[in-house]
């Protein structure tokens, strides 16, 4: 047979978040050959969270073949076979003389090449009329390979059929799909697949474009292959399903890869609180914060709102998300330490590099906030716990060239356009927090806050909002001025 990368006698395989990459078989199997030739190999075949690419069977199964007999039961989940290069099966072959069940589910089939163009990515041949060889989609997508079609049956008829389990995609109608949620003939434009790479984990994928029909195209829940236990990630290890359109919806993304939407961290706008316009109803809670400051957990009581951020365009830089706000609290630790300890950090971000800032205590907890009940997605964004900073003076202290600088914003209240601030010296710094265990999205997100005025004065109508997050719901709140601006940063030291 003169199989490449992995040859399989039985009487059973696993391969789990592996790759087979860059294989030649001689004649079959550049990647996986898993043969029953002499009759032992009677056990299931299960290929999970893993990635064959690259490889050439010169003749069939560029990336897996099942040839001979004893083959029985192929089970390939979360998997992404891309690249593979034959003159049959370029992805996937089976010839054999025995019954044989081939399950894929939430795997990603593209980009491999035939070299016949009646042949395709999956391709099975039943050697007699007698075997029954089907191959069973689910939440898989077959589609834009080369050559040939994506799927294809060979041999005498009757003995193979390609059933859809439904959620399934393919790029040219050849893969039988007539499933009620099921997407025939989708091309380059609609799938919006990404290249071959590393998008996380231990094995490359095809990432998904947000726009994809793919993304939330499968069901509130998907399964390993062969109705096995749900899924609880995708091949990379990110949670599955996730709602990746923005309807509220967690529903599985069809192949291997999960969208979700990405971090957000963009420059936000900040407004002080009028206290009698807001509600004055307010039950202090507790919870644990952890960032890089802290060694451990440290039991906090979040106290009254001190200010609503709003997300601003600065300089016609545009917004990432205008749902996303911000709502900052007054904290104290419940164990207060003795004596206060200062910290000396240097960031860089669009106003200067190496900036120094000397840190007080931490007087800020800031939540991602919804704003007059618009739905936005409050776990893109990290929550933020701020400390002061020393305005010390003197010969020692830290200079800021360049500053004060003048700058455009423009947010949800500036109806007519554009208005100039003043940016004065930083007033605060804020590091991503961990929140009573709940983990930080990206641990070098930084804020560096700066004060802010109007260039030319001007009066402020005042603006009330409700604001819900994760500890309080139906807040509202009387804004006056905008006083600080926030700013993505990098920690430098």
């Amino acid at each position: 047979m003169c199989p490449g990368g992995l040859d399989c006698a039985g009487p059973a395989l696993e391969i789990n978040r592996s790759t087979i990459d860059g294989n030649s078989g001689f004649t079959v199997g550049g990647g996986v050959a898993i043969s029953g030739a002499d009759g032992n190999f009677a056990g299931t075949v299960r290929i999970t969270d893993s990635t064959i690419s690259g490889n050439v069977g010169a003749f069939v199964g560029g990336g897996i073949i099942c040839e001979g007999t004893g083959c029985s039961t192929i089970e390939i989940t979360n998997s992404t076979c891309s690249g593979n290069t034959s003159f049959a099966g370029s992805c996937f072959a089976a010839q054999t003389s025995d019954n044989l069940d081939i399950y894929f589910a939430s795997s990603t089939i593209t980009n491999n090449t035939s070299n016949y163009f009646l042949n395709g990515a999956i391709y099975i041949q039943p050697l007699t009329s007698d075997p029954i060889i089907e191959v069973f989609l689910d939440h898989t997508i077959v589609a834009l390979n080369n050559g040939g079609p994506d799927c294809s049956i060979g041999g005498p008829p009757g003995g193979g059929a390609i059933t859809s389990l439904d959620y399934n995609i393919d790029s040219d109608n050849s893969c039988v799909l007539t499933q009620a949620n099921d997407l025939p003939s989708q091309g380059v434009g609609a799938l919006l697949l990404g290249a071959l790479a590393d998008n996380g984990g231990p094995t490359e994928t095809h990432a998904l474009d947000g726009a994809s029909v793919a993304v939330d195209g499968g069901f509130t829940s998907c399964v390993e292959a062969n109705s096995g236990p749900a899924l609880t990630a995708d091949q990379r290890g990110e949670p599955r399903p996730v709602d990746g359109d923005g309807v509220n919806l967690a529903e599985c993304d069809i192949g291997a890869f999960e969208f979700k939407e990405p971090y957000v961290l963009q420059h936000s706008k900040c407004y002080k609180l009028d206290k009698k316009g807001s509600s004055k109803d307010f039950d202090p809670v507790q919870v644990t914060l952890q960032d890089q400051f802290d060694a451990e957990p440290v039991l906090t009581k979040v106290k009254k709102p001190t200010s609503f951020c709003n997300p601003v365009n600065k300089n016609g830089e545009g917004i990432i998300d205008e749902t996303l706000h911000m709502t900052c609290y007054d904290i104290d630790a419940v164990d207060k330490q003795s004596a206060s300890v200062k910290r000396t950090v240097f960031v860089d971000n669009q106003f200067g590099n190496a900036q120094q800032l000397n840190l007080l205590d931490s007087n800020q907890l800031c939540l991602p906030s919804e704003k007059d009940n618009v739905v936005a997605d409050l776990e893109r964004m990290d929550h933020f716990k701020c400390y002061k900073i020393d305005r010390e003076k003197g010969k020692n202290a830290p200079t800021f060239p360049g500053f004060p600088i003048v700058v455009t914003l423009e947010d949800q209240f500036d109806t007519e356009g554009p208005v100039d601030y003043v940016v004065e010296k930083p007033t605060g710094f804020c590091n991503p927090v961990d929140k009573n265990g709940e983990g930080v999205i990206e641990p070098e997100g930084v804020l560096a806050c700066y004060k802010v005025k109007l260039e030319e004065k001007a009066p402020f109508e005042l603006v009330t909002v409700e604001s819900d997050n994760q500890l309080f719901s139906d807040q509202v709140l009387r804004l006056t001025e905008p006083n600080s601006l926030c700013v993505p940063s990098i920690e430098t030291e």
